[in-house]
């Protein structure tokens, strides 16, 4: 996974380190039906992963822009419609849980948004 997401938080852009160790997050929350899938997953710092809690990884995204974090966007992207074709093929009931509380997955990111500063957590 460290390949794939590199050494930083997709989130914040924090390096990882002894002090700051790397924890798995849900791009589509358990929660909401998520499941621990190699596509489902990516790379965060564990105050960006606590701090997300069960909210949209979209809504998140947003959040991380407003605050001038430099989100890694194009792995979420990826991820995001990864997580989304593997969640296709899941049991009706996990899907129909999922899809209740993501709107339309890809909607912030075609949006665009524009990323400036540094981390700062």
């Amino acid at each position: 996974m460290a390949k794939r997401d590199g050494d930083r938080c997709v989130w914040c852009g924090c390096s990882f380190s002894d002090e700051n160790p790397s924890t798995l997050d849900h791009l589509i929350p358990v929660g909401w039906g998520g499941r621990n899938y190699f596509e489902n997953t990516v790379l965060a710092c564990e105050p960006c992963n606590h701090r997300r809690g069960c909210s949209s990884a979209l809504f998140f995204l947003y959040l991380c822009a407003e605050e001038g974090l430099v989100s890694n966007k194009e792995t979420i992207k990826r991820q995001l419609a990864l997580a989304s074709e593997r969640m296709k093929k899941a049991p009706l009931a996990e899907q129909k849980k999922a899809r209740q509380k993501m709107l339309d997955p890809h909607r912030l990111l075609r949006a665009g948004f524009q990323y400036s500063g540094n981390c700062h957590v």
